[in-house]
């Protein structure tokens, strides 16, 4: 999030409207950060951003559906939401046309701030950037440096590209 509002603050002429980055707490035990946040915001869609476990090795479930060196995640579902067509779309469309690596995640075996948020008022339309990181809670919990620099690159462009939202109805979809 740093590396996002560092790259937010060198070109602010890019951003279309309010850019709000929020540092959150307790995600872990029940999403109580975004929960109390969302409503004073008002967004008008959110996108999280957050780490997940690898399934590169051979202890884990789902082996292979998310990398270390593959890119940053792009959220499809997890326990907590299903995320938002627009918002999934518009990642993996700059994703592609800035060719940036990402991979697809659905991975029911968590939950993310993006599951509060979305429940907001009448609904916010939200996705999820997830960084893989093999080892998640541990002393030694590792990500790909690539992995990170290509989350904050996707996340800027996906920030930069929203003004193609505009006039779309995010609850039609």
């Amino acid at each position: 999030m740093i590396g996002l509002i560092k790259e937010l603050k060198d070109h602010p002429d890019r951003a279309h409207g309010d850019v709000y980055c929020v540092f959150t707490v307790q995600e872990e035990v029940g999403l109580r950060g975004a929960s109390v946040l969302s409503p004073a915001i008002q967004p008008d869609f959110a996108l999280a951003i957050d780490t997940t476990p690898t399934s590169d090795t051979y202890d884990v479930l789902m082996t292979g559906t998310r990398v270390l060196g593959g890119g940053p995640c792009i959220k499809i579902a997890d326990k907590s939401l299903i995320a938002h067509p627009l918002v999934t779309g518009l990642l993996e469309k700059v994703a592609v046309e800035r060719n940036i690596p990402h991979q697809l995640e659905v991975f029911m075996g968590i939950g993310t701030d993006a599951g509060a948020i979305h429940m907001t008022s009448t609904g916010v339309s939200s996705g999820v950037l997830s960084i893989p990181s093999r080892y998640t809670h541990s002393p030694v919990e590792i990500v790909d440096l690539d992995d990170l620099e290509n989350t904050i690159k996707l996340a800027a462009e996906f920030v930069y590209h929203t003004g193609e939202l505009k006039g779309k109805n995010f609850l039609d979809t």
